[in-house]
């Protein structure tokens, strides 16, 4: 079997069937869908096993409610295709897209990682891309350190495990997901970079990621995001790298840095002053970050301090989306 998708579900009644569908409907079908219904306490279970009597490719895996990460933990230990490939269940992806993987994956070695391109959609049906800055002459045919270099280049890291093809022998147990963490695809991603060898990009529309959805996790800010960038950042970092992937991943993380200190604006002082020591103790951080954003930040915080800066980052969000 080529591809395994694994899908967590949990109180998406209004949303599996389009989900599950635009993976159904894909006209290259050597692949199993795995649904983990991770205690849905709507009719999302009921749905699930619905489904998979339309179809023999569906799996249900039924658990207690245990978030995100070990919903897609369990996937992952069930999981029989030579690639794995991620969807949330209020998202879709689009029709044909699979045979264009396939044939990627054909064309460069057998890659490991394959990296696809997402489009936001708001319920008004607005779309954008998410623009995460790929370039095809910068990943396919190219060796490892020069892929890596390039993505610490691009204007946002490319953190979500939805948007890339992943072949299932590096996802062991030291690749499971994070319990219990927000922004676990970041985490997940630095390790998955530090395995994969070979690597390639699709410039095709793959995933549909949903916008503005009620009770969505990614919709506010709180005292557990900041916790899990900040649990990330510090892991992560290292003032004196032991080698080349350690100082690429420093880079990685100048990016969640910035993240980091914007969403602390983000939180009344009271709360964001329980942070801020420990931010400041990461600036250096800043010092390896290669876009333009990234140099134009570190000047900021180097002159005016990162709290400053963390108000600049706010007031030019809010005007950029006005």
């Amino acid at each position: 079997m080529k591809f395994s998708f694994i899908v967590p579900v949990y109180n998406v009644e209004k949303y599996l069937e389009q989900c599950v569908q635009s993976i159904l409907c894909q006209p290259f079908d050597d692949f199993e869908l795995i649904l983990v219904d991770d205690g849905s306490t709507d009719s999302s279970g009921a749905l699930c096993d619905k489904l998979a009597q339309t179809d023999a490719r569906i799996r249900v895996i039924h658990q207690e409610n245990g978030g995100l990460s070990e919903a897609r933990n369990t996937g992952i230990r069930n999981a029989k295709g030579t690639y794995i490939l991620f969807v949330d269940s209020d998202d879709y992806i689009a029709p044909g897209i699979l045979s264009k993987i396939n044939e990627t994956i054909d064309c460069y070695e057998n890659a490991d990682v394959v990296f696809l391109e997402a489009i936001k959609f708001w319920p008004d049906g607005r779309q954008e891309p998410m623009a995460d800055g790929y370039k095809a002459d910068r990943i396919n045919g190219k060796t490892k350190d020069q892929v890596l270099d390039f993505l610490t280049t691009m204007p946002k890291f490319p953190g979500s495990a939805c948007t890339k093809v992943i072949r299932r022998e590096l996802l062991d147990e030291s690749m499971f997901f994070e319990k219990g963490l927000l922004s676990e695809d970041i985490d997940w991603c630095y390790r998955l970079f530090g395995k994969a060898e070979r690597y390639a990009y699709l410039p095709q529309p793959y995933y549909y990621y949903r916008q503005s959805r009620q009770g969505s996790i990614s919709n506010a800010v709180s005292t557990r995001s900041v916790e899990s960038v900040l649990w990330i950042v510090e892991k992560w970092a290292k003032k004196a790298p032991a080698d080349a992937y350690e100082s690429t991943v420093n880079s990685f993380a100048a990016y969640q840095y910035m993240i980091l200190i914007y969403i602390l604006s983000a939180l009344d002082k009271k709360t964001a002053k329980l942070y801020w020591k420990r931010a400041a103790k990461l600036k250096w951080l800043l010092s390896y970050g290669k876009t333009r954003k990234l140099k134009l930040v570190r000047i900021c915080a180097n002159l005016m301090g990162v709290r400053c800066t963390s108000r600049l980052l706010r007031f030019y969000r809010r005007r950029v989306q006005a």
